[in-house]
Parts: C-alpha cells; structure tokens; sequence
C-alpha cells in the first residue's frame, strides 16, 4: 500500500516538473524575479526523493 502511495505521488511530481518545464520551454515565463529555477530544482529533487523510496519499497 505505501509503494503505491509513493508511486502516485512520484507521478504528480513529475507531472509537475513537466508543466515548470513547459512553462520554460514556451518562455511564458517573463517576469524579471521569477520562482521558476527554484520550483524546477525543488520538482527535481521532489521526483528524485520519491524514486528513491519507491525503489527501496516492498510492493
């Protein structure tokens, strides 16, 4: 049950990061002191933590 719980919020992490990116990407980003580096670094290590625990969960 936890590994489930790991992998679907892996999931909306991601899809997270793939909208920051987008956002990038489409350079909708134009404000001059924008987050948008700091939530992609923190999406990233998001995604990173997440991977790790669902990798070392039993299923």
């Amino acid at each position: 049950m936890f590994h489930s719980k790991i992998s679907i919020s892996l999931e909306e992490a991601d899809e997270s990061l793939f909208w920051l990116e987008m956002i990038e990407d489409t350079g909708l980003d134009t404000l001059k002191n924008s987050p948008l580096k700091e939530l992609m670094k923190e999406a990233t290590q998001i995604v990173s933590v997440l991977a790790k625990a669902r990798k070392n969960t039993k299923k």
